[in-house]
């Protein structure tokens, strides 16, 4: 199987591009270098709006604030916080909407420079999901309350009734007694 370096780039290409969840490279100064198409639409904008510009801008305020000093952090300490380790993070849309997402973080060493894959999941449906599973748990909850509430009161009255036949068979039995004598 002898490929092109040009076949084998081209496949690659491909394959990033078509994947369906956002990947990135940064390098070490934080500059977005490249983002596959779900990335860019993930994010709210078009891939040329973000190349060239600091990763910082997907994030929240929190992280954004303090991203640069986490990779200088890495590169000072080669200690890893995030590399290597996926989690979930809070992306930030075009828009500023506040969203979701799993990231995991790979490093590159390339031509003798450091780069960083980002690869990204939005997690909104998911979250959702989880929401609503939370939803109709509490919602069955509710259900099950109510009709353990019914039943307890239907058992209470079959036992007030249960009850009530005993003494009426009581009274009868000694009526029936009292004729015989």
């Amino acid at each position: 199987m002898n490929h092109s370096a040009k076949d084998l780039v081209t496949r690659l290409r491909a394959v990033i591009d078509t994947a369906i969840d956002g990947i990135l490279t940064i390098n070490a100064s934080g500059i977005i270098e490249t983002i596959n198409p779900a990335g860019s639409e993930m994010f709210g904008y078009q891939s040329e709006e973000l190349v060239g510009q600091k990763v910082n801008v997907l994030m929240t305020k929190h992280d954004e604030t303090h991203h640069d000093q986490y990779i200088k952090n890495y590169l000072d300490t080669r200690v890893p916080k995030i590399i290597g380790i996926g989690r979930e993070v809070m992306g930030k849309k075009k828009s500023g909407e506040i969203f979701p997402c799993r990231l995991a973080v790979s490093e590159v060493i390339l031509n003798d420079r450091v780069i960083f894959t980002g690869i990204l999941h939005d997690l909104t449906a998911v979250h959702e999901a989880q929401e609503e599973v939370k939803r109709l748990n509490k919602d069955l909850e509710k259900k099950v309350q109510e009709r353990t509430n019914e039943l307890e009161e239907v058992v209470n009255k079959l036992l007030r009734t249960n009850q009530e036949l005993g003494w009426r068979e009581q009274q009868l039995n000694e009526t029936l007694n009292k004729e015989r004598e």
